[in-house]
């Protein structure tokens, strides 16, 4: 419930008490004037107003002049006076308006003390109402709190508060042992600085982390930290969601676009990029780079004779050839059809030739496996390397290419392009 919603409720209940006033107000002045008429018994004789000169004794002798206080103050000739039988006070005739002030006084005590009960009455409502809804709110945020699917913990000064059942399922720690440890010490060793430095300092910018959990695994989490009031004080509320599935959607759609499905190498796209890359450090700093176009000799005629399984098993075999020769600097992929391009940085021809002359040896040592039996074939080698007029490393792979066909022509290995 939102508290700016009990100024209507309560001016709601103002309102209802003020429309009550003025019949309160009529009750209060009709109660004293029903007292008043009912204050002298019917058969009690009053005697009529008479002016002062008309007065005389029983025997019929002048009056002698009465003093003026029986009259109150101010009046003039002609004041009329009430006389009453002995014993009975003489009260002026303006006194009759003090029952209507009394009774004024009365309606508005009394219409006030009715307002008070109403408006106290609507407030205790109000009171009750917003319990009842603050019982309520409590109760859905522990739910969520609860029943989330991100790990959830509030800590003070970095010592753990309180967890969620997600958070103990991604430690694997209960609950009641996570409560009062240090929130450094879940993460790794290495990333307990920048834990504290981000994460408890202020900072609300997500932050991959890793995970320790109990049984010594670790689990890569993305964790954000946002400042809250708990227990009446300031506090951190940290949100960690576990990555490893999507890291794992992230590395499958990148082998996806990177990654031949066939031969199990780069693809042309992925090795040409990489090929731009070294192009740039040699056209940067005068760096060597060699490349070598190779190609499988009849695959066509393998495929026909034992199936594209056969040679799709051939292909993967010149590629396990192949980086079984690289560095880690150095890269393969399949650029076409039949033809598969290595990239050597920081090698010149003669370590380029070597590389080929080594891969057409083990292709013809070992064929490639296929079905319980062994596929033989050969390989034909173009190589080229970069040059300083080049104006992009096609041009190397197109003479690599051409020395290539070159020597498949020819019935060559090798040949420098």
């Amino acid at each position: 419930m939102k508290w700016n919603n009990l100024a209507p409720r309560t001016c709601k209940g103002w309102w209802r008490a003020r429309a009550a006033l003025p019949v309160l107000l009529l009750v209060g002045l009709a109660i004293p004037l029903v007292v008043a008429d009912g204050a002298v018994p019917a058969d009690e004789p009053v005697m009529d107003r008479a002016p002062v000169d008309d007065l005389r004794p029983l025997d019929g002798a002048p009056l002698d002049p009465l003093p003026s206080p029986v009259a109150p103050s101010g009046a003039g000739d002609g004041a009329a006076l009430i006389l009453a039988p002995e014993g009975m006070a003489t009260v002026p005739s303006s006194w009759v308006m003090d029952p209507l002030v009394l009774g004024g006084l009365g309606g508005m005590i009394l219409a006030a003390l009715v307002t008070l009960v109403l408006v106290t009455r609507h407030q205790w409502r109000v009171v009750s109402d917003t319990r009842r809804d603050l019982r309520e709110t409590r109760s859905r945020y522990k739910a969520l709190f609860e029943n989330i699917h991100e790990g959830v913990l509030i800590s003070r000064e970095g010592t753990i508060l309180e967890v969620n059942l997600a958070m103990e399922t991604l430690a694997g720690v209960p609950r009641e042992d996570l409560v009062g440890t240090s929130l450094p010490d879940l993460v790794d060793v290495c990333e307990r600085e920048m834990v504290v430095g981000r994460i408890l300092s202020g900072d609300e910018t997500p932050v991959m982390v890793t995970l320790v959990r109990s049984d010594g695994t670790s689990l890569p989490v993305e964790a954000r930290a946002r400042g809250v009031v708990y227990a009446g004080g300031p506090a951190r509320m940290t949100t960690v969601r576990d990555m490893s599935a999507r890291l794992r959607l992230e590395d499958r759609m990148r082998r996806l676009a990177t990654v031949d499905t066939i031969s199990e190498c780069l693809n042309r796209r992925a090795f040409l990029d990489q090929a731009e890359v070294e192009f740039e450090r040699f056209r940067r700093y005068g760096r060597i780079l060699s490349v070598l176009m190779v190609d499988v000799d009849d695959l066509r005629g393998i495929n026909a004779k034992d199936g594209y399984q056969a040679g799709d098993a051939v292909l993967r075999h010149l590629v396990r050839r192949c980086d079984a020769l690289l560095r880690v600097s150095d890269a393969v992929g399949r650029y076409g059809g039949a033809e598969c391009a290595m990239l050597l940085p920081e090698t010149p021809l003669v370590g380029a030739v070597n590389v080929g002359e080594r891969l057409c040896a083990a292709v013809r040592a070992d064929g490639a496996s296929f079905q319980q039996r062994s596929i033989p074939y050969v390989v034909r080698v173009g190589i080229g390397d970069v040059r300083p007029g080049d104006t992009s490393v096609i041009a190397a792979l197109e003479r690599a290419e051409l020395a290539m066909r070159r020597a498949k022509k020819e019935g060559s290995d090798l040949i420098i392009g």
